[in-house]
């Protein structure tokens, strides 16, 4: 889930002028130290986008 929880006056879930998504996460192994991460995500709210597609590359830093 991606999504605010309010601002600096209170906390909490506001509908009407906050962006709201839910979708799954798929990672795909790309070799030992690096992966790649996609999330589509879709809108919940009224101001939010209907489709939000994340893109993420992570290396991992591995000590032996």
């Amino acid at each position: 889930m991606i999504g605010a929880l309010g601002d600096t006056h209170r906390f909490g879930v506001d509908w009407h002028a906050q962006q709201q998504y839910a979708g799954p996460v798929v990672t795909f192994e790309l070799s030992r130290y690096w992966s790649l991460h996609l999330e589509p995500a879709f809108g919940l709210s009224e101001v939010s986008d209907p489709l939000v597609m994340r893109i993420g590359v992570a290396y991992m830093v591995h000590r032996e």
